[in-house]
């Protein structure tokens, strides 16, 4: 159930990144960031025993769900990193789509010899996702080298980004947020390094696995922190202005005519506002008669 709710968490805010990036303009950091959210869904999603045994039946390999975990945490650093320094560089659009491309081309090479190495390992047999991690890390922890390295450099430079860039606005507030989930995954992938090269006495899987799920809370909250947020404010911009709208639309019952759609709190704050300009301009205009 845990499981499913922090997929549910992830699944939301991927959802409000998609959203956002049809109704503005696409933009290399709105696409980044629906690559991290929506893999660390999948990270989160196949941690459930049910759902990570269905795929490897319908794939005909035991404990692919792992590999394509594996792939996914890859692409949820490759698309923050993506996200953190697209947002944090002032150099022409050009330029920074070249460098998110070398990224994500950096991570699909990353993730194709992780690939490989799982395939060359042979088959195992069927576990569960931790079962599989207490086993794999300590017997084949060498194939584990190179994405969870990757994953540290990556996720280090978001974190140091993460934290340069954040401030008391709303939107710094989010990324601080933000940045406090990626920490977690940064500490959550130290320790299954540290297990993969052999120091199993240092190292909890059951610990590591729990970290890692705090973490996609924290990720998924930093996430939808300004939805959030914009809502809240919209909800008490209404209540302020519900009174002068009242009595203007009571002086001046013209305003306003017509069946109005309802959306998003934020277009109802500034259609009521426009509302309120129409009657006080009306006011003023029969003052001025």
């Amino acid at each position: 159930m845990i499981i499913w709710v922090i997929a549910g968490l992830l699944g939301l805010a991927t959802g409000l990144r998609i959203g956002w990036a049809l109704v503005n303009k696409q933009s290399l950091v709105s696409s980044a960031m629906i690559v991290a959210l929506g893999s660390l869904g999948v990270v989160a999603a196949f941690n459930w025993h049910p759902l990570a045994l269905l795929t490897d039946m319908l794939l005909h390999w035991p404990n692919i769900a792992m590999a394509i975990s594996q792939v996914a945490l890859i692409a949820c650093a490759a698309g923050s990193c993506v996200m953190i320094t697209t947002a944090a560089s002032d150099r022409p659009a050009a330029i920074s789509r070249r460098i998110a491309i070398m990224q994500y081309g950096i991570a699909v090479v990353v993730a194709i010899v992780s690939l490989a190495m799982f395939f060359l390992g042979g088959r195992q047999p069927q576990m569960a996702p931790t079962e599989y991690l207490q086993h794999d890390l300590g017997a084949k922890g060498s194939t584990w080298l190179l994405p969870l390295l990757y994953v540290l450099l990556a996720l280090t430079l978001v974190v140091w980004a993460g934290i340069r860039y954040s401030n008391l606005s709303r939107r710094g507030r989010a990324l601080f947020v933000f940045t406090m989930g990626i920490v977690l995954i940064v500490a959550a992938s130290a320790f299954f390094l540290l297990r993969a090269v052999g120091r199993t006495s240092l190292v909890s899987i059951g610990a590591a696995v729990t970290i890692l799920g705090s973490a996609m809370v924290i990720v998924a909250m930093g996430s939808l922190l300004p939805s959030i947020e914009d809502w809240f404010g919209a909800r008490h911009e209404l209540r302020i202005i519900a009174p002068l709208l009242a009595e203007l639309g009571r002086r001046q019952p013209d305003v306003g005519i017509g069946v109005r759609p309802r959306g998003p709190l934020a277009f109802r704050v500034a259609e009521r506002m426009s509302l309120i300009s129409d009657a006080l301009y009306l006011e003023a205009t029969a003052a001025v008669t």
